[in-house]
């Protein structure tokens, strides 16, 4: 019984000696915040349901549950003049730029505003007169992103000062110097441009060369010097998705992505790919010339407006020699098929995902929507 005794309580001993340190040297984890990433499309589909900002206003959301809308936001735009200039959802919240008239002059301010339509809060205001445009970038956790653009007269460029307000505090981050509208990407915890990436955790600045930059809500596609079709993702792995690359042209929030190439004749041809699994050949724009009865002399006459996946298909909305067609092919290549033709040659098509619906109007430029 004794050596029982004392084998059990030398094995309580060690127990604690192995327990006591692990909790005291146990370090709380350093929380990351998250990057949000702003769009300026008229359509915005997430979890919840859709936003929508559209030339007339308002400033809208949709709820997955059915076709009404909560008005985030209005604003008058009889030329263009007033409107969103960008926006992102975070959690219940919609954080967006708007520009609205005030005493012959128009005010750029950042404001969040509830999903609900309530508690809307200006973070941030300027007039334009005082810059000449505000663009919202994104979030960093709690904070925006976002860049004021100005004229330097002293070195005869644009300049972008890009500012977080965070915790009701504005802190200038960079300056950019273009003699052209610069792309400012934020994706991960980094700001791109100029062949640069910002770290937004420690200001420090890295070397990234890209010629083209396309973000996603899970990844980041990237055209290097090479012409090279790249993807980065949230774990920072970098992998090449494809070599030669001539167009990127869209990718839903997984790993599909759309491009196309250039055969030796000069001819474009589509192509699929998900992830790390093979390429997939769609057609070429040749096989879309012979299904809608055009001629194709090998020259470029057309024009792709958008390219979007729906159920396992490929929808392009392309302008042929000046008519509009919607073209669909299998997402593992197949021949084409008109999905759509405008019913005048003056007519153009607009396209989009609404919620997991594809959604095509037909359109009058002089009276915009023709049929639904």
């Amino acid at each position: 019984m004794k050596k029982l005794l004392s084998i059990l309580l030398s094995v309580i001993m060690a127990i604690s000696v192995m327990i006591i340190p692990t909790s005291v040297s146990a370090k709380k984890a350093k929380t990351v915040p998250n990057t949000y990433v702003a769009t300026y499309d008229d359509i915005l589909n997430f979890s919840k349901g859709t936003i929508t900002t559209d030339f007339w206003g308002p400033f809208a959301y949709y709820k997955n549950s059915g076709n009404k809308y909560i008005t985030l936001d209005k604003y008058d735009t009889p030329y263009g003049y007033e409107g969103i200039f960008g926006y992102y959802v975070r959690g219940d919240k919609v954080y967006y730029c708007i520009k609205k008239e005030i005493f012959n002059d128009y005010l750029y301010q950042i404001k969040t505003v509830d999903l609900n339509g309530k508690n809307k809060k200006v973070l941030y205001k300027v007039k334009e007169s005082k810059i000449s445009n505000v663009l919202l970038l994104g979030g960093y956790g709690s904070g925006a992103i976002f860049y004021e653009k100005t004229y330097n007269k002293k070195v005869n460029k644009f300049c972008y000062t890009v500012k977080l307000f965070r915790n009701n505090k504005l802190t200038t981050l960079f300056k950019v110097y273009s003699d052209n509208l610069t792309n400012i990407n934020v994706f991960n915890g980094k700001i791109y441009y100029q062949n640069k990436a910002y770290n937004l955790a420690n200001g420090k600045k890295t070397t990234f060369t890209a010629k083209e930059i396309y973000v996603t809500k899970n990844y980041m596609y990237y055209i290097n010097k090479n012409n090279n079709l790249k993807s980065l993702d949230k774990k920072d792995v970098r992998r090449i998705v494809t070599k030669n690359v001539y167009k990127y042209y869209n990718s839903n929030n997984g790993s599909s992505v759309i491009y196309s190439k250039l055969n030796s004749k000069k001819e474009e041809l589509f192509y699929k790919r998900t992830g790390t699994d093979k390429e997939y050949k769609l057609c070429a724009i040749s096989d879309i010339y012979k299904v809608t009865n055009t001629s194709y002399t090998g020259k470029k006459h057309y024009w792709i407006n958008d390219a979007l996946f729906y159920n396992n298909k490929v929808y392009i909305n392309i302008s042929l020699d000046g008519s509009y067609y919607i073209v669909n092919v299998k997402t593992r290549g197949s021949k084409p098929s008109v999905f759509f033709k405008t019913t005048n040659k003056d007519y153009y098509i607009d396209m989009y995902m609404f919620g997991n619906k594809l959604v095509y109007h037909e359109c009058d430029p002089n009276s915009y929507i023709i049929d639904n």
